[in-house]
This record gives C-alpha cells, sequence and structure tokens, in this order.
C-alpha cells in the first residue's frame, strides 16, 4: 500500500479539513486525495450547501497538485445535505475503478454511499447506497 498524501504533506486546503482520504491510482502512478469542507457560516446540519466534496491529485509524487475539482455538481442530490466523505480510506479495485465511501443526510437521516470515478478522477458518479434492513 502507498500513501498518497499524509496531514502534513498535502496541500494546505486540504489540511484544514479533519478528514483527508487518500487514494493511489495504480494504472496513472498518481496520487489523489478527497477531502471535504465546509461553507463559511453555513454549518447546519440541515443545510444543502454547507459542505463541498473535492478532488486533488499529483503526478510527481505529492510534490505539486491540482487545482481542486468539487465533485458536488456531480454527485450531491438537490435534497442531500451534509454530505462529506466519510471516515477511512478511498480504495482502488482491479478494474482500475476509484471508490470513495461518504455520508449523506436525506431527510435528516444519515446514510451511507460511496461515489466512484472510472476514469483515474476525471468524473465522479453516485454509487448506490445500501438498502435499508
Amino acid at each position: 500500500m502507498r500513501t498518497a498524501a499524509t496531514s502534513t504533506s498535502a496541500p494546505r486546503a486540504t489540511r484544514a479539513s479533519p478528514r483527508c482520504l487518500g487514494c493511489f491510482d495504480r494504472p496513472t502512478n498518481c496520487p489523489g486525495v478527497g477531502y471535504f469542507g465546509s461553507t463559511p457560516g453555513d454549518t447546519s446540519e440541515t443545510s444543502t450547501t454547507n459542505t463541498h466534496i473535492r478532488y486533488i491529485a499529483s503526478t510527481d509524487d505529492g510534490a505539486t497538485w491540482s487545482a481542486p475539482a468539487d465533485l458536488n455538481p456531480h454527485v450531491r442530490k438537490p435534497d442531500w445535505a451534509g454530505m462529506f466523505a466519510s471516515s477511512g480510506h478511498g480504495i482502488q479495485l482491479a478494474s482500475g475503478r476509484l471508490v470513495q465511501p461518504i455520508v449523506f443526510r436525506d431527510g435528516g437521516v444519515p446514510h451511507a454511499s460511496n461515489i466512484y470515478s472510472d476514469d483515474h478522477g476525471a468524473t465522479w458518479h453516485n454509487g448506490r447506497p445500501p438498502d435499508p434492513a
């Protein structure tokens, strides 16, 4: 396993987040980091604008990083509130798919799910949340 970034080596914008999640893209030899941050002044649990999941990548082993890409327009549904990249780490499947666990609130109820990319982080999509028990 290879670490993409640590809390002190990742770009400053990601270190402000309490959850900095690393994933290493093997086919492109590119570390990537997913993280979330809050919109200033908007921290309510019911807000649909208070958190943003962003993704950055490095092509030089973490010496420099891309500009953050906001994933919310691609993965956040309009009625979701409090969406964030959840605890743990993103993974890469043998197929090359990057998978990041997320948590979101819908109607005040928290749900676990995931987002994924099949093109090395260029685009992201919603996975299917588990069916309730």
